[in-house]
């Protein structure tokens, strides 16, 4: 799996003294507006300039005192803005906020979060969720300067150029001999044995020390959470699973993903016979190239077909099928069982149409359209194996439609691992591109 993007644990930064001259409160406003996400997250190592504008802004909300920021809450909209005031008060006047603070960010709608380098779109619900309940006080910090110093060290390596994990790791034991048993050093440990697979037990191992000594509940999940995604590079769905379901709102992603899927709706007939799906692969196996990244697979083309024998409102917009309803777009996805007949998985896929913004086709009673795609390019097979697949195509992304589809017929596919020796250095684009989990 592509590394997650862990937002919600990066650390609260704000720098309280700049050389440059510091924004007024309304040029703050004004700039917070403008940028093309609420950006709440840093990490120094890769800073912009950008970045370090907007965190002028956000120190200037810091130094604003709690009335005039309360003000400036009830009187603005825009929900950039909004969110950010919201953040400024949980890590300065966390005890002051009222309930209506709170019910500002009730709707489930998706914002786009950024850091200095990722970005993630978070229902605005569970980021107020996370945004209060992470203003709580560290209960966990390194107190011993020279282990920081290390840690910080083995840190840093992580941005500059081809990242030496075996360095690192030799750094984070000697800061794990200074101050022994500290959580945040043993699942730094932990971490490095995961991202080079140096020693996956020995990850295991280390997480659960870290799991036991934590003492701070934000910290806590994301030990879960990212053993959970260890367990699953192991191949081990149900220890996974365990995890993900006490890491909180991270884990909610991968639970919908690989557990707790029930299994009888999606292998229900259709709907109705008003549309019907053809589905063909170009090739019956597709090769594991990564032995712990489920998305390093060979091309796995398709072929589908669908065809519209009397449905009245079927049209094709924005790249997505249009079903004429009101509460969602529709998309597809892959169903996957494998030969004991108890693991199924499915992860969504939409836009599969390449129209136009604002393209419109209608694809009239007894006309048919045919899409290719790629499998592996959306779809996680973890583990080696037979499995027999088909598509689904739903009319609304929202789940209570689940048993309201469309289904291809079954295709055999094998999953077979083909690991492919790699230089070290080729490790660095991975590390420095893709998302920190």
């Amino acid at each position: 799996m592509i590394r997650f993007l862990y937002l919600l644990s990066l650390t609260f930064c704000f720098n309280t003294c700049f050389a440059q001259s510091t924004p007024t409160l309304n040029q703050a406003v004004t700039s917070i507006k403008k940028f093309d996400c609420i950006l709440l997250f840093f990490q120094k190592q890769i800073e912009t300039t950008a970045v370090i504008e907007h965190k002028k802004n956000l120190d200037v909300l810091l130094n604003t005192d709690f009335e005039q920021l309360d003000q400036l809450f009830d009187a603005e909209n825009n929900i950039k803005v909004r969110v950010s005031i919201f953040f400024t008060m949980c890590s300065k006047f966390r005890d002051q906020l009222t309930e209506k603070h709170f019910k500002a960010f009730e709707s489930n709608e998706t914002v786009e979060i950024c850091s200095g380098r990722n970005t993630e779109k978070v229902p605005l619900n569970q980021l107020a969720t996370y945004l209060y309940e992470n203003s709580k006080p560290r209960l966990e910090n390194i107190k011993s300067p020279d282990a920081f110093a290390l840690f910080q060290k083995a840190n840093d390596l992580n941005f500059s150029g081809p990242v030496d994990f075996e360095l690192m790791l030799n750094l984070l034991n000697q800061a794990d001999s200074i101050e022994p048993n500290n959580p945040i050093i043993i699942e730094e440990i932990a971490e490095t044995k995961w991202n080079f697979e140096l020693d996956m037990d020995g990850a295991l191992i280390d997480f659960q020390r870290a799991i036991d000594l934590s003492k701070d509940t934000v910290q806590l999940e994301r030990r879960y959470h990212n053993r959970g995604l260890t367990y699953l590079c192991m191949e081990d769905i149900e220890s996974a699973c365990k995890d993900w379901e006490k890491a909180g709102i991270s884990g909610q992603k991968y639970i919908e993903q690989y557990c707790h899927l029930n299994f009888e709706p999606v292998v229900n007939a259709n709907v109705d016979s008003l549309i019907q799906l053809y589905f063909k692969l170009f090739s019956d196996t597709v090769y594991i190239t990564h032995a712990c990244n489920g998305t390093e697979m060979t091309s796995c083309q398709f072929n589908l077909i669908i065809e519209n024998r009397s449905h009245p409102e079927l049209k094709i917009k924005n790249g997505v099928f249009d079903f004429g309803l009101e509460n969602g777009e529709s998309e597809l996805f892959l169903e996957a069982i494998d030969s004991s007949g108890k693991k199924f998985q499915f992860v969504s896929n939409n836009e599969f149409f390449k129209l136009g913004k604002d393209q419109e086709f209608t694809l009239a009673q007894g006309m048919s359209t045919s899409i290719e795609l790629d499998i592996t390019k959306q779809y996680h097979f973890p583990m080696e194996g037979k499995y027999r697949v088909r598509i689904v195509l739903r009319p609304t992304k929202y789940l209570q439609a689940l048993t309201k589809n469309y289904y291809s017929d079954w295709q055999e596919l094998n999953v077979i691992k083909r690991l492919e020796k790699r230089a070290y250095h080729e490790y660095q684009e991975d590390i420095f591109i893709e998302e920190e989990h």
